[in-house]
């Protein structure tokens, strides 16, 4: 037997030196034979179906169930997938479609929580024709002539029945050829205010509320609406009312009685001596129902000599704040603080009503047309950077009579037909907090007046009609938060699962994935490629051999040495 020791030993020649202990020297590679999907996810897939929580996942896998077992469960399977997701289309439609629906929250709430209406009253006749005599006095300068008094006096006595919107009797401007640009520094609507019936003018004392009897003028301030000045009951329009409003918390008023005088108990007086001898029209009241915060309301002509009453329904409408969630459009309405929405018109310092909407709509088509601002009518606030319309402005509402006799709306003609085309068009939508008020008119002949051919009477009864009205609420049919109720409701039901078991699919498909191919090979882990890349090459080095065969030598017990056969 041989001895050698491991220095003495020599290095093959047929192996080149630098492929000799190599840490990261490369070996030849032997074929390898890329796996397929199957046998890529087949495992993985077998593995989930054992743990998932869904039921019934695990009887694809198990391997004590019969082949026919399994091709049951798994169209029971596909059948439950296939229920779940009708249903939930369903529901995702009605979801998207019918999301806000109106029901009746109370049908007894009490009346008297919501204020009194604001009843507005305006003489078909509004200018007292003997005051309208003397007023050029105080406003045309004193040296006026004859012609600037003639023409001031013919001019306003057109405007004795003026009203928004009917404005086919301004061609007696043109018939009586007024020279109108002699009145350009005249304030129409400060003339107007003047040549109006006061309160002690057009009431007979007293009026009564609550069955209380008050000093008419107490109850009742003078207002522009789109029908000129008009004397309004229990209205917030005015600044001396607001402040009302902020001193006195019962007010705007509010009622809890119904039967027949128990509300606003008025006579009108309508006295023939004081109209314009050669008026146009029938004597009567114009008689208003309206919010307190609304400029304008719907109006009814009373006839003189008649006892009318007027009962009245009261229904109120709230809009749950949830609704926020849905577009105004689909909703039908706007809350008071969307005022940047395109359809937001509101008159400023006014909360925002359907009608006040509509007002402000006539008031921008005035402007669009006539380049001014119908002050007689509307509002005009500091904001508003517009001039008042002067009377040569009279003559283009004139020419443009047709177009502002009515307004529609933006989807009526497809409901009705033989919609004129040149006619204002106001897109507004309703409050979503609104009090509507319902009255009817009942007029009998009135017999219990002193009548006289220069006096006409109109007694006017306003009243509720019950003491509760209806109040509905308006709603969400399907929040978001009740369609993922209903929807794991219905998973939960076909498939038996929850939200944690999409959370587990979730998971078990991606992160879980991931690692389960990095694990098996399939994917190169990136940490090991970059530190493979950064290695150090380690080899013998020849030169370093003798030191290190002294330092072996140096060693006291005897180096092991590999013997060989021969």
């Amino acid at each position: 037997m041989t001895y050698a020791y491991l220095h003495e030993l020599k290095y093959p020649a047929a192996i080149p030196r630098n492929q000799l202990l190599l840490f990261n020297g490369t070996t030849p590679k032997t074929p390898f034979k890329k796996p397929t999907l199957r046998q890529m996810f087949l495992p993985y897939c077998k593995d989930y179906c054992q743990i998932a929580s869904v039921h019934g996942f695990r009887y694809l896998t198990d391997p004590k169930s019969q082949y026919f077992e399994r091709i049951i469960w798994l169209l029971l399977l596909i059948g439950t997938t296939c229920g779940c997701l009708y249903v939930y289309s369903d529901l995702a439609d009605l979801y998207s479609s019918q999301r806000v629906h109106t029901i009746v929250e109370d049908s007894l709430s009490p009346i008297f929580t919501k204020p009194f209406p604001a009843i507005g009253i305006c003489p078909r006749n509004r200018i007292n024709w003997p005051k309208l005599m003397e007023s050029h006095e105080r406003f045309l300068s004193p040296n006026a002539s004859e012609e600037a008094v003639q023409t001031f006096q013919n001019f306003f006595s057109i405007l004795n029945d003026f009203s928004f919107g009917q404005f086919f009797g301004l061609r007696w401007i043109n018939d009586l050829h007024l020279n109108l640009s002699l009145l350009d520094d005249v304030e129409i609507k400060d003339v107007m205010q003047h040549v109006s019936f006061t309160c002690d003018e057009l009431f007979v004392q007293p009026c009564r509320w609550r069955q209380i009897a008050y000093n008419c003028c107490d109850l009742f301030s003078m207002e522009r609406t789109e029908y000129g000045y008009c004397l309004v009951f229990n209205s917030l329009l005015t600044k001396e009312n607001q402040e009302k409003q902020r001193n006195d918390h019962f007010y705007p008023y509010h009622n809890s009685k119904t039967a027949e005088l128990t509300g606003l108990d008025i006579v009108v007086r309508l006295d023939e001596s004081k109209v314009a001898p050669y008026r146009r029209s029938r004597n009567g009241v114009y008689v208003m129902v309206k919010q307190p915060e609304q400029w304008h309301g719907r109006t009814r002509l009373i006839n003189p000599n008649t006892y009318t009453k007027l009962p009245i329904v009261a229904q109120f409408t709230s809009t749950d704040e949830r609704t926020r969630a849905v577009q105004p459009e689909e909703r039908r309405c706007l809350f008071e603080d969307e005022t940047d929405h395109p359809l937001y018109k509101k008159i400023p310092d006014l909360e925002y009503r359907l009608s006040n909407c509509f007002t402000r709509c006539h008031q921008e088509y005035i402007f669009k047309y006539c380049k001014c601002n119908l002050r007689l009518v509307h509002p005009q606030h500091e904001s508003d950077n517009i001039t008042s319309c002067t009377a040569k402005d009279f003559m283009c509402l004139y020419e443009h009579r047709e177009f502002f006799k009515n307004d529609i709306h933006v989807s009526e003609r497809e409901y009705i037909e033989n919609v004129p085309n040149s006619t204002m068009i106001c897109n507004c939508l309703s409050s979503c907090n609104q009090l509507i008020f319902v009255s009817n008119y009942i007029s009998v002949p009135l017999d219990d007046f002193n009548i006289t051919d220069g006096m006409q009477y109109v007694h006017l009864d306003v009243h509720y009609t019950s003491s509760y009205m209806m109040r509905y609420s308006t709603q969400l049919r399907y929040s978001f938060v009740e369609l993922l109720a209903n929807f794991g409701g219905v998973i939960g039901l076909f498939l038996g699962a929850s939200l944690i078991s999409g959370v587990e699919l979730l998971y078990y498909f991606t992160i879980g994935l991931y690692i389960y191919l990095r694990e098996k090979g399939f994917i190169s882990n990136v940490f090991d490629s970059s530190y493979r890349s950064t290695a150090k090459v380690v080899s013998l080095n020849h030169r370093n051999l003798p030191r290190r065969r002294k330092r072996f030598l140096g060693n006291n017990k005897r180096t092991p040495g590999i013997h060989f056969k021969r």
